[in-house]
């Protein structure tokens, strides 16, 4: 429970460009996304929820490993006592959950302990659409979210399309 000092609070953005490549018919989204407690109580271990819509429209990869491989690659960096550092997603069939329902959810392999004024962020998200048949907005969406709190993203990612481009 909250005390009159004790206020929960993230603040959450994305850093991102996105790249249109017409000859491959594909858009890629290129994002960090960075999180920093602004409260007065530490937080302890976020899951960050990624939400694509439309569904099944864009594939999301970067330095994220399937939760089976967090064992086998001991992930990309780790610490100097040998602790394991990264992000995995949080669910085994991840690939198909997120194309169904848009979806994906990622947790830190080492716990966290996000101090007041303390910050972090996942690295090197790439999310990948191939153009749509049909003009319309592609969104991306980040949740940050400690037990049951929820807290959105800034600055969610649109891209409006007008039309295809010709071949």
């Amino acid at each position: 429970m909250n005390g009159p000092n004790k206020i929960a609070g993230v603040e959450s953005y994305f850093q991102h460009f996105t790249d249109f490549d017409f000859e491959m018919r594909r858009i890629s989204v290129y994002a960090n996304l960075l999180f920093r407690n602004v409260g007065g109580e530490t937080l302890e271990n976020p899951e960050i929820m990624i939400q694509i819509s439309p569904e099944n429209a864009g594939k999301l990869s970067g330095k994220v490993l399937s939760p089976s491989l967090t064992q086998v690659f001991g992930v990309y960096t780790k610490t100097k006592n040998g602790a394991q550092r990264g992000w995995a997603f949080a669910r085994e069939d991840w690939f198909s959950h997120g194309k169904k329902t848009g979806e994906y959810r990622i947790q830190s392999i080492e716990p966290i302990h996000l101090t007041p004024g303390s910050s972090c962020e996942l690295r090197e998200l790439q999310i990948d659409f191939e153009f749509p048949k049909l003009a319309g907005t592609i969104q991306i969406d980040a949740y940050i979210l400690f037990g049951e709190v929820m807290y959105s993203v800034l600055n969610p990612i649109c891209i409006h399309l007008y039309g295809t481009p010709q071949q």
